[in-house]
């Protein structure tokens, strides 16, 4: 970490630099009651930022826009905190949130009800079907986008290409359902594949992690890979959503997961999302934030984030890991709005933020250009450990059972080829139709293989 200084005068520099291109709409932050004092002396004597409160957790703020990545950029060079404020959509709602007058139905309910861990057979019998080739095709795709910047092309581009990438994976079920959140003010959308429960549809499990990238500097057009921060996360995501669809596990409970816009400009398309839930009674029983997966530190320990979070689902989920992931857990803290998980805590919903290693040994080239899968080994190893835990957090907490029913599997054996590889669309001559096995003959295996081929994430065009 740099010295208080040198940060100090690379904020100042960055403060100096954009004096002349404040937005005159500012936007209301909170940020940890900590960072208030040295975000004012960076700040100070710009006409765009002004500190209006600072309580014993949280402080509130009025910044430009234009200001948000530098202050973004102090948050992360000098509290190691991703984002480490919040947008609000108006001053009541920061004043409120400062002041800790926030609540939902989960905070009336009584805080967090864990399940029983009784659905061990079928985590044990899902877990075979776990495929870190696919987890680092995403990771690779989502991290070939120059940028997934909010208010880029290529963020709106990545978060489309993940949406269509879901839809792909509830081909063979008429339970789920793929949607883009729209929101308001910039052009990324979030992104939520939805698994129906059969007894309690309305009772809500969430798993989620941010889609887009930033180098945190001056432009939000440099190349941000984020392989880590965080295709990692959405990789995790689509692997336990593919590994759930696939096998025909049917949940009880509702499970979402979302895909997260403009996390990096203070956790704006989770914390629209949770609002809304919280305005609509939605009955969400836990969240799962995914951020920062496949970095293993010095131990390869999961580091269970134990501020701003839930602590009854923190042991929920350090017993999951106990009882079905092949890892170590820690404590750790990692301040502030570090993620989205401070969303749904914010909303009075249970949170909890498995982080890929204790603080301090975590990822060092985030927000860089260097936060590639080259940083990983272009593994995903780590990230496994990570789809394991989210795949127990998934079934005990939706309970459901695994069903017989027309899974992608069962296509292949009852219905005719054609009909299938018209349904998937055109492929080059050479694989479609063939025999992609080599047995000798063109059979329902060899659309089987065609099918998880075409089903396999693909990068983006250049």
């Amino acid at each position: 970490m740099r010295s208080l200084s040198i940060g100090l005068a690379f904020a100042g520099l960055a403060v100096a630099a954009l004096a002349q291109q404040r937005d005159p709409e500012p936007v209301w932050i909170t940020l940890g009651a900590d960072a208030a004092p040295m975000a004012a002396r960076v700040f100070a004597g710009n006409a765009g930022f002004a500190l209006i409160r600072s309580g014993e957790r949280a402080a509130m703020a009025r910044v430009d826009k234009s200001l948000l990545p530098q202050l973004s950029l102090l948050m992360h060079e000098e509290f190691r905190r991703c984002g480490g404020f919040m947008q609000h959509p108006d001053y009541e709602t920061a004043w409120m949130t400062a002041t800790e007058q926030v609540g939902g139905r989960a905070a009336k309910r009584g805080g967090f009800t864990p399940p029983a861990l009784d659905r061990g057979a079928i985590i044990d019998a899902l877990r075979p079907d776990i495929d870190e080739s696919r987890v680092i095709d995403v990771i690779a795709a989502l991290s070939g986008f120059h940028t997934r910047f909010y208010t880029q092309p290529g963020g709106v581009d990545a978060a489309h290409w993940i949406h269509d990438h879901w839809t792909s994976l509830t081909a063979s079920r008429n339970d789920a359902e793929v949607s883009l959140y729209q929101h308001g003010g910039f052009p990324q959308p979030s992104v939520i594949l939805t698994i129906h429960g059969s007894r309690f549809p309305d009772e809500i499990v969430v798993l989620g992690g941010h889609l887009d990238s930033t180098v945190g500097r001056f432009s939000p057009t440099l190349r941000a890979p984020g392989a880590d921060d965080n295709a990692s996360g959405i990789a995790v995501l689509t692997e336990t959503a593919r590994v759930l669809l696939s096998s025909g596990f049917q949940p009880e409970r509702t499970i979402q997961f979302m895909g997260y816009a403009a996390e990096e400009v203070g956790l704006v398309g989770s914390g629209e999302i949770a609002a809304q839930y919280q305005a609509d009674l939605v009955d969400v029983r836990g969240a799962l934030q995914l951020d920062m997966v496949n970095f293993p530190g010095a131990n390869g320990d999961i580091a269970i984030i134990v501020d701003f979070t839930d602590s009854g689902q923190n042991q929920f989920v350090r017993d999951l890991i106990d009882q079905y992931v092949n890892a170590d857990w820690a404590n750790a803290a990692c301040g502030y709005a570090c993620s989205d998980h401070a969303s749904w805590t914010r909303s009075g919903f249970p949170a909890s933020f498995p982080f890929e290693a204790p603080m301090g040994q975590h990822n060092p080239s985030i927000h860089t250009v260097g936060d590639t899968l080259a940083r990983s080994g272009q593994r995903a190893e780590h990230a496994l450990k990570f789809v394991e835990l989210a795949i127990a957090y998934s079934v005990e907490m939706a309970k459901g059972e695994l069903v017989d029913g027309p899974s992608v599997d069962d296509w292949f054996t009852v219905v005719d080829l054609a009909v299938i590889a018209a349904a998937f669309g055109p492929c080059p001559p050479e694989d479609c139709p063939g025999d992609a096995d080599g047995d000798g003959d063109v059979d329902a295996d060899d659309l089987r293989l065609r099918y998880l081929d075409w089903n396999r994430p693909k990068a983006p065009s250049p």
